[in-house]
C-alpha cells in the first residue's frame, strides 16, 4: 500500500491532461495512466501514515495557500523508460510548495526517495509499466498529441493505491471548507 499525496489541476487543465491519456489509451492500452487515477503531480509517498492526523494537517496547509499556476509544457520519461510523463515548468512557487510540504510534514514519518526536496521530479504520468518496445510508439504519439496545458493547481489530496482510493482532498486557500 502506498500513501500518496498529489496535487490536483483545474477543470481545463484536467480535460487537457485526459484528452491526452485517451489518445494514448486507443493505441497503447496496456500502459494507460487514467484507468486508475486523476491527473496529478505527486508531491510525496509514504508507505504508512496516521491518516486522521494528517488529514487535519493537510487542510491547514491547504488553506493557507493560494493556487499556482503551472504550465505542463514538455514530455519525457525516466531512464527506465516504462513511465512517461508532462512536466511542470519548475518554477520558484512550485518548488517552495513541495519544500514546505516536507518541512512542515517532516513529523508523519520520511517520504520515499524521488519525491524529498532535492530529488524530486515532478511529473504528471500519462503512461506507465507499458513493455520497454512500446516506448519508440508512445513517444511518436506524444509527439504528435501533447500540447503545452496552462493552469492552476488549485487542490491537494490524500490517495491511496492498491487499490485507489482519495482519503480526502482539500481546495487551496479554501479557509474553514472540509475536503472529502
Amino acid at each position: 500500500m502506498h500513501l500518496v499525496v498529489e496535487l490536483f489541476f483545474d477543470r481545463a487543465a484536467e480535460a487537457a491532461v485526459r484528452a491526452v491519456w485517451r489518445a494514448l489509451a486507443e493505441e497503447v492500452p496496456q500502459g494507460f495512466a487514467g484507468a486508475r487515477a486523476r491527473p496529478h503531480v505527486s508531491v510525496t509517498v509514504y508507505e504508512e501514515l496516521e491518516v486522521a492526523g494528517f488529514r487535519t494537517a493537510l487542510a491547514a496547509f491547504a488553506a493557507e495557500r493560494p493556487p499556482l499556476e503551472v504550465r505542463l509544457e514538455s514530455w519525457s520519461a525516466f531512464a527506465t523508460g516504462r513511465v512517461v510523463f508532462l512536466a511542470p515548468v519548475v518554477t520558484r512557487d512550485l518548488l517552495a510548495l513541495h519544500e514546505e510540504f516536507h518541512r512542515r510534514f517532516a513529523a508523519f514519518g520520511a517520504a520515499l526517495a524521488y519525491h524529498r526536496p532535492g530529488d524530486w521530479i515532478p511529473h504528471c504520468t500519462l503512461a506507465a509499466g507499458f513493455p520497454t518496445d512500446l516506448l519508440p510508439k508512445v513517444a511518436e504519439l506524444c509527439h504528435r498529441t501533447v500540447r503545452p496545458i496552462r493552469g492552476r493547481i488549485e487542490r491537494i489530496g490524500l490517495v491511496e493505491y492498491a487499490p485507489r482510493w482519495a482519503h480526502c482532498t482539500f481546495p487551496f486557500g479554501a479557509t474553514g471548507r472540509s475536503g472529502r
